[in-house]
């Protein structure tokens, strides 16, 4: 029998997540000792710019990174890192060490409720029942954080759990894709025949589906101005590209205004639409 560790590095290997962003501490050493040579540990000094490193790196990777933090107070210092990946759309698979499973009743130093700190920034947020139940814990997380919409996960690990035996457990082949109805596809290009003055708003989702050069053929088919919204982690279109319009304000209001001249208005990849001032405007 394996370990639960042996378990779990093997899965990671099957995964493709052979590099991992970290700052970890005491309750991390159980899983980081004997650290494998295929592996490569990516330190950061501090856990928001960790989960920004892994941020960057799934956004350009296109797979969920592995992110390793220090219990409640990596957790903690996380936070707002964890948050801005979960409006980035980011796969990330979070861990953080538990305090050791037999005194987690004592509330000991370095235990803390971190499967409720990490909410509501992630989609899933688990600690397992068993300890060898960790490895499958994580091939959920995996698959939860492909999932579309993408985003951050988060797995709570007990110290001690590393060394109890387990069964090797077999990564899954999914399918991430989603597609919308045909129909409503169907109904959107008629409109878009129709339209004498149409505009695209192009976000962050164009670029991750891979469909940023799409977009471009689209808009010169379509003769098309294209805005982008108002907060955006990726370039949706071109900017340096004739047809680009700009940047749509942050208030309602403007926006409206903004698009007022258009009879249709294409939104790609993007929130319809995000505000931060208070003016408020026709829907």
């Amino acid at each position: 029998m394996s370990t639960v560790r042996e378990v779990t590095y093997e899965l990671l290997r099957s995964l493709g997540m052979t590099k991992m962003f970290g700052n970890p501490g005491s309750t991390e050493l159980a899983f980081l000792k004997d650290f494998p040579e295929d592996f490569t540990y990516v330190l950061g000094l501090h856990e928001g710019s960790v989960v920004g490193m892994a941020d960057g790196y799934a956004q350009g990777t296109g797979r969920a990174a592995f992110v390793n933090l220090h219990t409640a107070a990596g957790l903690g210092n996380a936070g707002a890192a964890i948050m801005t990946a979960h409006h980035n759309r980011t796969p990330l698979v979070i861990t953080a060490g538990q305090q050791d499973r037999r005194q987690i009743r004592h509330e000991p130093f370095l235990s803390g409720k971190l499967v409720e700190m990490a909410l509501p920034y992630v989609k899933w947020s688990h600690q397992p029942e068993r300890a060898e139940d960790v490895p499958a814990a994580i091939e959920r997380a995996y698959h939860t954080a492909m999932q579309a919409p993408q985003g951050p996960v988060f797995v709570s690990v007990p110290m001690n759990d590393w060394e109890v035996e387990a069964e090797p457990v077999q990564a899954r082949e999914i399918d991430y894709r989603m597609a919308p109805n045909p129909e409503a596809l169907d109904r959107v290009a008629r409109l878009l025949e129709s339209s004498e003055r149409p505009a695209i708003v192009a976000g962050a989702g164009v670029d991750r589906a891979g469909a940023f050069y799409d977009a471009v053929d689209l808009a010169e088919r379509l003769n098309a101005a294209v805005w982008t919204d108002p907060m955006h982690p990726r370039a949706g279109f071109p900017q340096d590209h004739p047809l680009f319009g700009g940047h749509l304000p942050l208030s309602q209001a403007p926006i409206a205004d903004q698009l007022s001249e258009y009879d249709v208005v294409l939104v790609l990849g993007a929130p319809v639409f995000r505000y931060f001032p208070y003016d408020p405007g026709p829907r």
